[in-house]
Formats: structure tokens, sequence, C-alpha cells
């Protein structure tokens, strides 16, 4: 409560002083806000606490049961130091373990992890009655179950093929629910932590096993995900972290090291490769928590809280979701300012030396060039400083991504023993700038893809609120209809207007032709003035929708709307929800090449000469 009352001083401090970007823009607010209501700062806390649970660092663990060979303390303090490294690398991002808890180096790292005061998310490769026959060792049984009370536990689905009846007893159909954990656990997180002898093994769903998927996508006895993933896309999560764990007393036991697909990489701090996309993290979580009042007054929500069922994996895709679409409609309205001001200060430099060409006796309009051009060039290095262009493209992309992510988890387009997630076909190819969105999206994925009590109007939810139509006010379909609209009116509208002030400017320069000779000397510099600033205006203009990328935004309005026109006429078609999905899977990956390029269209016109391009 403490807590929460020194926050909430903080962000009234804040408002007073114009310091918080959140809740000064917002125009219902008034410039100095009081927040007295204690349902305002419970659900500002609420949301405080959504973003440090949900923007975090994943770690997957993988380790033998046997360490007989093994200086345990020389690998807890190996695990510790790691660990105490990644903290202080990131320190914005919380870790969060993702361990299986099996006896021997798994509850090693967890015991440090619960003494570092760590989150600790627990994938259980079958119902914990069956994977506790695992645990022989005295007091073994005891520790899981002590530790596992301790963890966030979920429990994977049952291996193609495989029945709680096949998997009581050792063999090919326990070791394929192990395969299929240690996948999971690779697939999940955003690296994995290895207490691995270093040997290469073929045994499913063994140490080694795992540490070859993570780096070369293949397990042993499972299927492949050749056909899944993008085979020229580079592999940008196959960090490993090796902690040397011999299991032979004629080894000697060797520091650690990062292996990558391609490297090694000795020491203990991470590749510079890797760390870029991580540090893109901990930006996006620091805007989070600056702008976190005014996302936790936003409305927008990709179905209403009830409908969700309480589903982990829905409530933490669609928290990000709000996250990412607020700091992506904050930056878009910076970056719209930013060449509103640029463009505006351009005409203004146009006006002053039009004007200062014929009245040469007003000498103030060199020094207003002067100020007007470099009010543009420093409103234009402000912007590149703070990246609000860029900010702005990458948060949109986070929360398309997100929004397709939210509804095939819905629909459980996917199914859990699906090869293909989300951030696999989020431009792997178009930009590799953008890994960090992709962790961000494997980050929120973990409870979503494990949690098996899907809702049982999951496909129709999903079909009602992001395709929509018609019987439904709402949905995609309806705001790409509406959007496209009212865009291709307002370039209807602001084409008029151009070419209204370049004919003007241009029946100006015709008028002087035949008629400057009957004209005193003021009116023909006022309309001299005219004729070479409304051609101007109207190039400022043309310059100002080139640079919004007004014309190309609307025509990918139009080909959404016709794509999910076509695809509510399909579902429409069919009541078989294994085509209703493959409709919405597809859907799903248009949504995503679209946005592709989108990205790359506003990529391609960035801003730093948009102050001065006119």
């Amino acid at each position: 409560m403490a807590q929460t009352q020194q926050e909430a001083k903080v962000i009234l401090a804040e408002c007073r002083m114009g310091s918080n970007p959140g809740l000064k823009e917002t125009t219902a607010m008034p410039p100095v806000c009081y927040i007295s209501n204690r349902d305002v700062l419970q659900e500002q806390q609420g949301m405080l606490n959504d973003i440090n649970k949900n923007i975090c660092l994943k770690v997957g663990v993988t380790a033998h049961r046997d360490l007989d060979f093994t200086d345990t303390a020389t690998a807890e303090q190996q695990v510790r130091e790691f660990l105490l490294r990644l903290q202080g690398q990131f320190p914005s991002l919380p870790i969060v373990l993702v361990n299986p808890l099996a006896e021997g180096g798994d509850m090693l790292v967890a015991k440090i992890a619960l003494q570092m005061g760590l989150r600790l998310e627990a994938p259980l490769p079958m119902p914990a009655e069956l994977y506790e026959h695992d645990f022989q060792s005295p007091g073994a049984l005891e520790d899981f179950r002590s530790t596992l009370a301790q963890c966030e536990v979920y429990e994977l689905p049952l291996a193609p093929g495989n029945t709680l009846d096949s998997i009581r007893e050792h063999g090919e159909d326990r070791n394929r629910q192990y395969a299929q954990m240690g996948m999971y656990i690779a697939s999940h997180t955003h690296m994995l932590l290895a207490l691995w002898d270093g040997r290469e093994s073929n045994e499913p769903g063994g140490t080694a096993s795992v540490v070859h998927y993570q780096l070369q996508d293949v397990m042993p006895g499972m299927p492949s995900l050749e056909q899944a993933r993008n085979l020229l896309a580079e592999k940008e999560n196959d960090l490993v972290y090796h902690i040397h764990c011999p299991r032979d007393e004629t080894e000697q036991q060797r520091v650690g090291r990062w292996l990558s697909s391609t490297s090694e990489y000795p020491g203990l701090d991470m590749p510079q490769r890797y760390r870029a996309a991580f540090d893109h993290m901990e930006v996006f979580k620091r805007d989070a928590l600056r702008l976190a009042p005014r996302i936790s007054q936003s409305e927008e929500t990709l179905i209403a809280t009830e409908e969700m069922n309480q589903d982990p994996g829905l409530t933490a895709i669609d928290t990000i979701y709000r996250v990412a679409d607020s700091l992506a409609i904050h930056y878009s309205k910076l970056v719209v300012r930013e060449l509103i001001f640029t463009h505006s200060l351009a005409a203004l430099m146009g006006f002053s030396f039009i004007t200062y060409s014929e009245y040469q006796e007003l000498s103030l309009l060199l020094p207003a060039f002067l100020v007007f051009f470099f009010s543009a060039w420093l409103i234009n290095k402000v912007a590149n400083k703070l990246s609000w262009h860029r900010k702005y493209l990458d948060y949109r992309a986070l929360a398309e991504g997100l929004r397709v992510q939210f509804y095939w988890c819905l629909a459980d387009v996917e199914g859990f023993h699906g090869t293909a997630f989300t951030y696999d076909n989020l431009m792997q190819k178009q930009d590799v700038e953008l890994v960090w969105i992709r962790h961000m999206m494997r980050s929120v994925s973990t409870a979503g893809r494990a949690h098996t009590q899907k809702l049982d109007n999951g496909l129709a939810l999903a079909i009602e609120h992001w395709v929509g139509g018609a019987r439904a006010n709402r949905g995609q379909l309806n705001y790409y209809h509406d959007a496209g609209q009212s865009r291709a009116s307002k370039i209807k509208r602001a084409a008029f207007y151009g070419k209204l002030t370049l004919w003007t400017g241009i029946s100006t320069a015709l008028f002087l032709l035949f008629m400057a000779a009957e004209l005193g000397e003021t009116s023909t510099n006022v309309l001299f003035i005219m004729m070479g600033l409304l051609p101007l205006l109207a190039g400022i203009r043309e310059t100002y929708a080139y640079k919004k990328a007004d014309k190309e935004l609307t025509k990918q309005y139009l080909f959404m709307f016709r794509t999910f026109s076509v695809a509510s006429e399909k579902l429409e078609q069919t009541n078989e929800a294994s085509t209703r999905c493959a409709i919405l899977k597809a859907l799903g990956e248009t949504c995503l090449e679209e946005h592709a390029e989108w990205i790359l269209l506003h990529r391609e016109r960035p801003l730093e000469t948009s102050g001065l391009a006119a």
C-alpha cells in the first residue's frame, strides 16, 4: 500500500509539472490532475504489475539428472554468476526460468533461482502423479513437491499418439513426452541454460537433444520444423549458455561458454549480436512504465475481459497488446506533430525568402528565415534522438503481431502441436532489427500454448471479434471499411485543395504576365509573392502526404477490407471447425505479410529530412 501511495505521489507530481507525456497529451484531462480515486490507483498499479510480469527475459533450463561426477559447488557458482550477469546486463528485464524441475541439474538451478528471488515457470511433461515416478533419490520427491508449490505450473498435453497408459512406464512414448517438453521450452524462451557434459546423444528429450534442437531445430524422434520455418531467415533464438557438467570421472570441469548455431563465445558476457534485441525490449519496457497511467486508462482490448475466462495466455497477450497499441498511438501522434511542425516551418521559410526577395527593406525576414530553419532542424533532431518514428513503427508491428497471435490462440488455430508460431511469420526476411518484437511475442506465448482448457466458444469469439461483419458491429472488416472510406475522402479533399493552391498560383502568374504593366508596384509585389508561395505550399503538401504514405495506406486499407470480406464470406459458407481454423490461419498470415509491407514502406520514408524536404 505504501508503494502504491508513493507511485500516486510521483504521478501527481508529474501531472502538475507537465513531465508525463502520456497524461499531458490527453485532452480530456486538465493540466493539473488530482488522483484521489482508489480504483484508478489500483488499475494503474495493476498495469504496472502486468508490465513487469510480462516484459521479461525467459531462460529455458535443460540439465542432466545424473551429476555424480560434477563438482556441484562449482556448477552452482557458475549458475549464480550467469544469472547475476544477466541481471546486470538487462536490469529492467526480470528473469523468468522455464524449468521442468527434473531431479538433478534442473532442481539445482531451481533452488538457486528461488534463493535469488526469481520467478519460476514449471512446464510438466505429463500429469504430476506420473512425473513423480522419475524421482528416485532420497528426498528428491519432497524437494520437487516443495519447489513446485513455488512455481507457475502448467501441464503439457499428450504428444500425438500417446495415452496416459502408454506413458506410465519408461519407453518410447514417455520419451516422446520429454522430447515435446524440450521442444516447448526451446521454442518459447529467449535462450537456453544447459548443464550438459558436451557430448552428443540421440536420446529423445535428453539434454544433448534439447541443446541440438535449440541450435538446429531438429529433435530425434519428433517431426522436423523444416516445413514450418523460413529456412532462409537467420536463426535468432539459438542462444545457449553451456555449463560443463562431466559425467565421467576422467573429465575436468570447464568454464561456461555461449553457443549458437554457428559460433562459440567464451565468457559470461552475452554476444553483442544477441544483446541488441534485449536492449530494445528494455527500451519498450521503460516506455511502457513511463506511460503506464495512460495505458491503464485505455479501453482498447481484443475481447472483453470476462470472455477470456481467465485464460492466462489470452490475458498476457491482451495486456502486452494494450501496451504496444497505446505506445504506438502515442508515438504516432508525436510523428504527425513533427511532420506538421517541420512542414509548416518549411512554408514559413519559403514565405520569408520570397517576401524578402521583393521587400529587402524588411530586414527581419532574414533572421526569421534562419530561426525557422534551425527550429525545423532542432525539432527533427529531437525526433530522431528520441526515435519517435522507429518506436511508432516497431510498437505498431508488435501490436498487430499480437493481434494475430491472440486470435489464433483464442480459436486454437494451431493447437499445441502446431509447429508454426505467429512470430515465425512476422517479418523474418524483411527486417532483422525486429528480432526484439519476435522475442516479446515469445515471452507472452508460454502459458497460451500450454493452456489446454480452451474456451468452448473460442472459435466463434475469434470470428466475431477479429473478422466481424454486418451482423457484428465490430472486427477488422468494419474497421477497414470505415477507415478506408474516411481516409479516401480526406485524400480527395486534400488533393482538391492542393490543386486549387497550385492553379491559383499559376493563374496569378498568367495574370501578371498580361496585366503587370497596369498594376502598381505594391500590387505587383504581392502577386509575385503569391505566385511563388502558392506552388510552394502545394509542393509542401505533396511532400507531407508522401511522408505519411497516405495514398499507399489507403490502398492497403482497401486491400485488407477485401481480404476480410472474402474471409467473412468463406466463414459463412461452412460450419466445419477445421475449415474455419484454416481460414483464420490464412487470414492471419495475410495480415502479417501486409503489415510487413506497411513497415517497410514507412521505413523507406524516414523523417531525417522531413523538416527541410520541401
